[in-house]
């Protein structure tokens, strides 16, 4: 998927202590975005944090092989005081694939090399800790054309190796799968086991993880964050040490039931309190439309003004790094220009199912 989409001190026993961990929220929530409404995806932020009330701490940037760092979403991104999460393709803007034996087998002044030490060296020289993942979803169909598991592998360590290098100590490495990836036994090709480059090579594991419901296959079932998660929570028994992330989630809505979709939120807010989630550590709302083979999976945070205002209730959370305000009332849909550095409104052109506002927002 492309569009805009992070580290803990671990105890004497291996397992993760929130108690201890960097200055932050107990657990991070934020949001990547395609561009919908609007021109670029910074504008598309900053208006979802305007009708939402406050801005997301955390947000997911999906970078092409030859995108510069910082690109214009990311460059207005750190300006903004967001912390980033940034994942890398092995392909070109043009649909150019870069085989993961050729990252993997890379060397000093070639091109492969060299554009992982421009990355490494961009975000190295902004300071922010940050979250990098490279090619996330390694299994999915389509992605053979890549190479195979432990080509994959080789690419993954032969990054991290060029990161740490250049002295980008700041980086902490979020290797991501699908939630499918951790349910399936080892013998599929699919499994998380496959693929794992090991935990030396690895600070984080993410989840990208979906309620498909039926947008997918006619008569799917309306499914649960947590029954989702299982596969991931069961893995990280055997991961102490490691963060678990979700670096996507999204719900449909259920026609049937226009609050489905928000209780479906609420609930997976109360998830990540329980104290047998204690492993993780950032969960990221991909506000988006699936892609052009699940054209009805649409994600979106403005679906509904009960779903909004669930995303709301969840930014403004105190556990989540949140002000503890109520979410505002769902309005008009609003542009937050950014030009100059500053954020000024306007009206955007799309027509809005939200009612108009009384007042003019503050910016965000």
């Amino acid at each position: 998927m492309i569009g805009v989409s992070l580290s803990l001190i671990i105890g004497s026993t291996g397992a993760l202590d929130r108690a201890s961990a960097q200055s932050g929220p107990t657990v991070w929530f934020g949001a990547s975005t395609l561009v919908h409404h609007f021109d670029t995806e910074a504008e598309e932020f900053a208006n979802i944090e305007a009708q939402l009330g406050q801005r997301f701490a955390i947000t997911r940037t999906f970078k092409q092989w030859d995108d510069p760092f910082p690109n214009p979403t990311e460059s207005w991104l750190l300006s903004t005081n967001h912390r980033l999460i940034v994942s890398l393709k092995a392909e070109y803007e043009n649909g150019a694939k870069v085989l993961w034996d050729d990252i993997a087998n890379s060397t000093p002044g070639t091109p492969i090399y060299d554009n992982v030490v421009r990355i490494a060296t961009g975000i190295r020289d902004t300071g922010q800790s940050t979250y990098f993942i490279f090619h996330h979803e390694p299994e999915v169909k389509g992605h053979e054309v890549f190479g195979e598991a432990p080509q994959f592998i080789a690419a993954w360590r032969k990054i991290v190796t060029i990161f740490r290098a250049v002295g980008a100590n700041q980086v902490k490495f979020l290797f991501t799968m699908t939630d499918h990836a951790f349910r399936v036994p080892v013998t599929d090709i699919r499994s998380v086991e496959n693929w794992y480059p090991g935990d030396n090579w690895v600070d984080a594991v993410g989840a990208d993880t979906y309620n498909w419901y039926d947008c997918r296959v006619a008569g799917g079932d309306w499914t649960s964050l947590e029954v989702l998660l299982k596969g991931q929570r069961r893995w990280g028994v055997n991961h102490p040490s490691k963060e678990l992330w979700v670096p996507e989630m999204g719900s449909l809505e259920d026609p049937m039931d226009p609050t489905h979709k928000a209780t479906w939120l609420h609930d997976a807010q109360a998830l990540f309190k329980k104290p047998d989630w204690v492993q993780y550590r950032g969960i990221i709302y991909f506000n988006s439309e699936h892609d052009d083979r699940f054209p009805s999976c649409d994600w979106w945070i403005d679906t509904s003004s009960e779903g909004q205002t669930a995303i709301g209730d969840w930014l403004h959370d105190p556990y989540y790094g949140g002000d503890g305000a109520p979410t505002p009332p769902p309005i008009s849909r609003l542009i937050a220009s950014v030009d100059g550095g500053g954020i000024g409104y306007r009206r955007a052109g799309r027509e809005s199912m939200l009612p108009p506002p009384t007042t003019t927002p503050a910016a965000v």
